[in-house]
């Protein structure tokens, strides 16, 4: 069987229609030929989004202000996107889930994208951010939590990313970033087995993907125990039958590349059958 092919990106943000990208490089015209000199199959941009529809929940102006410009209205604007003979352009969104059944798109939202990239872990959003998140050994707990949540929802699931699992958060944002990371990746192994392959489980029946983020791989790839934590996660999730997807996070042009990714690949032994492709409803 072949291996799992590296010829995707389905979660990069576009220049102009994702707020937080400011370099140029990354409009969709130059993705597209990167994606072309790459060989890849098909490309998803990702912008952030914030529905207009749905309440912002935190009392902070700046923040809210700041989600008001990830509105349908502003990303809309890069539709409609080139049709091209190699490379297949899907227009999806980043969305937040934050605890139960909140989510920053609304169902009537659902039907206007390719693909919605659902994040579970933005932590530096301060309605995203749990109690416990200054101790790193409650990360594993917190995650699944979250994911128990969110597999409750009633979502087109078929063209759901469930995106980048092993993030950070906001741990970026500490002195001991090293010590901090290591205690929360080892937090994933410790999870109650039964229930963490319950949610993949359950994600595998719903057809939904699971995120190989290159980014969050990049960060802190470099002991045992990080390996250890973070591929407990994806292992787990693969017994369980769920099929990957390859996303850059690219919010700059030099982050588009996939190279380290071959050895997760390698790693958790995916071929072309674990292969996620979203299919609209």
């Amino acid at each position: 069987m072949p291996i799992f092919p590296l010829n995707h990106d389905l979660h990069c943000h576009p220049y102009l229609y994702s707020v937080d990208v400011n370099d140029e490089k990354m409009s969709v015209e130059s993705v597209l030929n990167f994606a072309k000199t790459a060989g890849y199959k098909r490309v998803c941009f990702v912008p952030h989004f914030w529905d207009e529809d749905v309440p912002i929940p935190s009392n902070d102006k700046w923040l809210t202000d700041y989600l008001k410009k990830e509105s349908f209205k502003h990303i809309g604007g890069m539709l409609p996107l080139p049709i091209d003979d190699e490379v297949q352009l899907l227009f999806g969104c980043e969305a937040e889930f934050y605890g139960c059944d909140k989510l920053s798109v609304s169902p009537k939202r659902y039907g206007h994208f390719d693909m919605m990239v659902i994040s579970l872990v933005h932590y530096f959003y301060d309605f995203v951010r749990p109690d416990k998140y200054k101790d790193p050994e409650k990360h594993g707990e917190i995650l699944l939590m979250q994911l128990e949540g969110f597999v409750e929802m009633d979502l087109p699931w078929s063209k759901v990313g469930v995106a980048h699992l092993n993030f950070d958060g906001a741990v970026w944002q500490r002195d001991d970033v090293r010590e901090f990371r290591d205690a929360m990746f080892n937090s994933f192994t410790e999870l109650p087995e039964g229930r963490l392959r319950s949610v993949f489980s359950k994600l595998a029946k719903y057809g939904a993907g699971i995120e190989l983020n290159a980014g969050g791989f990049y960060q802190g790839w470099d002991s045992d125990n990080k390996k250890a934590g973070q591929l407990h996660l994806f292992k787990t999730a693969k017994e369980a039958g769920c099929k990957f997807y390859c996303g850059s996070d690219a919010h700059n042009y030099n982050e588009l590349a996939l190279d380290n990714l071959y050895g997760i690949v390698d790693l958790l032994g995916l071929t072309s059958d674990d292969m996620f492709i979203p299919v609209q409803d």
